[in-house]
């Protein structure tokens, strides 16, 4: 059941955010929608580039090209200590092999690596797989995977988000990141004049939800709970955990640019016995505003609610495993382009710079657990590729917002590099 009381709260932010933010812009006239599609399509070409979606230029350094992403951010929040995190920094490595053959990775350290001063971080490789292109439309891709599995877990980089924060739907119910050890095909076909469908299939290690445990009273421990929900339980780059091997899948489908509607699904057991199943399914869509109607031109609205299905005997419950897990998230966001000459208030943009404001809406129910949140954001992108954000949160405990003292103000900045 969608919970009304937080997408009645969700209103008021939205339409303040929406509506009276525009008076405090100064800009040389509204873009046409035909100018947003234009950006949207120049835009993804060149982050296709950036994420390793696209081979590495022939040109410049050869045949192998280095990029990747960084963050940092301010965090000061009820309850807490106000503090600068330097979040990740991500390096992304893409190599044209040859005729057909594709090498990508991203190696992820995080709050400085595990050998930093304090040792609170860690480094793990987030994604690395070669790609052979076998026919056109059909890709065989093996390595550690970016598992399929909503639309942000694949689409995580922290200069596409226009949050500094992930949703809670993908810090439980799909930890992103979820990466495993695997093998499948991707490709993709075009349907009518415009439509595209692209799909991605893969067999991989699955999760690991029962581990063995003497100290336990039934032999087992859970490694999934009511706080993080699947998130200690994310696979192994080493073996597999539970017996059998796990599947995942996603299909998406583009009517026209700026349309696409997803699905997605991940199956298999979470046990060492192979006796215990773990299915999550997904629903994703991301509708720009100027591919629907031209007084939509600017707007963003996207989306994401999955499921996890558990399936529990006694041993499991007395073990910890909790009952299933669901959650969702919708974002509404407000584009402005502004090319030409612009100011935000007093402060001068940089010529063709663009302005998002932003509300994002989510719930997540952790068996017995459940949290809502409201973000408000604001953020300005001097180019595409890096961002600065400043977002409030305001935090729900099974409906209660006084609950516990954790709103939080964050301030962040995020570039591909």
């Amino acid at each position: 059941m969608v919970p009304r009381a937080l997408l009645l709260r969700g209103l008021l932010p939205a339409l303040l955010v929406c509506l009276t933010f525009p008076v405090l812009l100064r800009a040389q006239g509204t873009p046409p929608p035909e100018d947003w599609i234009e950006r949207l399509r120049e835009a993804e070409a060149r982050l296709a580039a950036l994420e390793g979606d696209a081979p590495p230029s022939e040109e410049g350094a050869g045949r192998v090209a280095l990029g990747g992403y960084f963050d940092l951010e301010y965090r000061d929040g009820q309850g807490a200590d106000p503090s600068f995190v330097q979040h990740r920094f991500v390096p992304q490595i893409d190599a044209a092999i040859g005729a057909g053959l594709h090498f990508s990775a991203e190696i992820e350290f995080e709050y400085g690596a595990t050998d930093s001063a304090r040792g609170d971080g860690e480094t793990k490789v987030e994604f690395a797989a070669l790609d052979w292109e076998l026919a056109e439309g059909f890709t065989l891709r093996a390595g550690a995977l970016l598992v399929p599995l909503g639309r942000f877990n694949e689409k995580h980089d922290s200069p596409l988000n226009d949050f500094t924060d992930r949703p809670l739907l993908a810090r439980s119910v799909i930890p992103t990141t979820l990466t495993d050890a695997g093998v499948g095909g991707l490709g993709a076909f075009e349907v009518g004049e415009e439509g595209v469908v692209s799909w991605e299939l893969y067999l991989l290690n699955g999760f690991v939800g029962l581990e063995a445990d003497a100290d336990a009273a039934t032999g087992l421990a859970s490694n999934f709970d009511t706080t993080s929900g699947l998130r200690g339980g994310r696979p192994s780059l080493k073996r597999d955990g539970s017996r059998g091997i796990a599947g995942a899948g996603r299909v998406e489908w583009s009517p026209r640019l700026g349309i696409e509607l997803g699905v997605s699904a991940h199956h298999g057991a979470y046990d060492a016995d192979g006796e215990r199943d773990l299915l999550i399914a997904a629903l994703d869509f991301d509708l720009v505003g100027a591919a629907l109607a031209a007084p939509l031109a600017g707007f963003e609205l996207n989306g994401e609610v999955a499921r996890a299905e558990i399936s529990r005997d006694r041993v499991a419950r007395e073990s910890g495993v909790p009952d299933d897990l669901w959650g969702f998230s919708l974002e509404v966001n407000r584009h402005f382009l502004l090319g030409g000459s612009a100011a935000l208030g007093p402060l001068p943009l940089p010529p063709g710079s663009a302005v998002t404001a932003a509300v994002r809406l989510e719930h997540v129910e952790l068996g017995a657990e459940r949290e809502e949140r409201i973000t408000i954001g604001l953020n300005l992108r001097p180019i595409e590729e890096t961002v600065l954000k400043l977002d409030y949160q305001f935090h729900f405990e099974d409906g209660d917002h006084r609950r516990e003292e954790n709103d939080a103000i964050l301030l962040s900045i995020a570039s591909y590099f």
